[in-house]
């Protein structure tokens, strides 16, 4: 049963973005949004006006500099031979409202993808109600939505709670 990284956080995150669960490709490379097609590192690094990089360290200290904690909302699943979120069976939770009293900086919690917006409303809403969450559509090459598109949708929640320009 493949479990989920720990939370990237920064030490007073503005944002918490959360996942479903990891894919193959990130779980072989221990990376968030690991596979190469994903468009979340690209939505960022553009929305920082910072040169895209491949590398790891760099990608993490984009978030962590500029008020971006990171992880799923499951903390364990079964998903066999597919790294789908249609896949998905009996998804464990982590402990999201743990991370948010252990956190009282975060203003946002964002939802990459329907399947993680699915599992936070069952499992988060009720005891995180008071944190604005914006399910924000998925960052996958799945996602039919074009590039410019999905980067309008997404600058437009990270402008709401970050201001940058």
């Amino acid at each position: 049963m493949p479990t989920s990284f720990s939370p990237l956080a920064p030490q007073n995150p503005k944002i918490l973005i959360v996942g479903s669960m990891p894919g193959a490709a990130s779980l072989a490379k221990n990376q968030y949004y690991g596979y190469p097609q994903n468009r979340f590192w690209k939505i960022l690094f553009r929305y920082f006006d910072a040169p895209f990089s491949n590398d790891y360290d760099a990608r993490k200290n984009l978030l962590l500099q500029n008020g971006i904690a990171l992880w799923d909302t499951m903390e364990a699943c079964e998903r066999k031979d597919s790294s789908l979120d249609s896949a998905i069976k009996n998804p464990v939770p982590n402990d999201i409202p743990g991370f948010i009293l252990g956190s009282p900086s975060v203003q946002a919690v964002f939802t990459n993808g329907a399947a993680a917006a699915k599992m936070f409303r069952r499992h988060f809403s009720k005891s995180l109600s008071q944190i604005p969450c914006r399910a924000m559509p998925s960052t996958s090459p799945r996602q039919r939505m074009g590039f410019e598109q999905l980067y309008g949708v997404w600058k437009a929640a990270l402008d709401e709670f970050l201001a940058v320009s």
